[in-house]
């Protein structure tokens, strides 16, 4: 599995903005922990702070990742979206101004994207 290897993902400007909101929301309205960090794939929350912006950057710029960093993005976003623990949850909207109908909407499309893009790689076929 060489989750080093960079893939480009078609996403939309919406898909984008998303997976950019998911990750740049961290530090700022939700504070994330040391462990949450870590399950996300992060080597901690200031790894977390400091990678997950460089990915939102190049996200945003619709630059390749590696599959490593877009499964990342993915799962920071989905825990930001969802948790009221540790992520935005309740707080989603307004901080994002994204409503919760058309997040999910964007993610499910965005995790068929990713898983499609990424999953034959991850098979080695």
């Amino acid at each position: 599995m060489d989750t080093k290897q960079k893939v480009a993902i078609g996403l939309s400007e919406d898909e984008r903005s998303i997976l950019f909101q998911g990750l740049a929301q961290w530090g700022g309205p939700a504070k994330g922990t040391e462990a949450m960090a870590i399950a996300i794939g992060f080597s901690g929350t200031s790894d977390l702070y400091r990678d997950g912006h460089r990915i939102a950057a190049d996200i945003r710029s619709g630059s390749p990742l590696t599959i490593a960093d877009w499964h990342r993005a993915l799962l920071a976003t989905e825990i930001m979206f969802a948790s009221g623990v540790v992520g935005a949850g309740l707080e989603w909207h307004g901080v994002t101004g994204w409503d919760d109908v058309t997040t999910l909407g964007l993610l499910r499309a965005v995790q068929l994207k990713v898983l499609h893009a990424t999953a034959p790689i991850l098979r080695g076929d």
